[in-house]
């Protein structure tokens, strides 16, 4: 679902910033939540992978219903997640 497969065998202080926060995401989907907090969960990432993970944040929630409440202070994020 966060497309790491090929990464399976790396740990996570070795991947890029976009895969770490894949990891971070999986973790917290592994135990079936019926809500999820992501706390300026992309900050750290560059434009261009914050909008490619927006998307995939909203996959996330399509595909398995899961509430998720986005913190964050950027109004074009947050219009995006929305």
């Amino acid at each position: 679902m966060v497309r790491l497969r090929a990464y399976g065998e790396r740990r996570p202080g070795r991947l890029s910033g976009e895969r770490q926060q894949r990891v971070a995401m999986a973790r917290a989907l592994i135990f079936d939540l019926e809500l999820v907090l992501m706390d300026e969960r992309l900050s750290a990432l560059d434009k261009q992978l914050r909008e490619q993970m927006q998307v995939e944040i909203k996959h996330i929630h399509d595909d398995l219903g899961v509430t998720v409440v986005y913190v964050t202070h950027d109004q074009g994020e947050a219009l995006t997640t929305a």
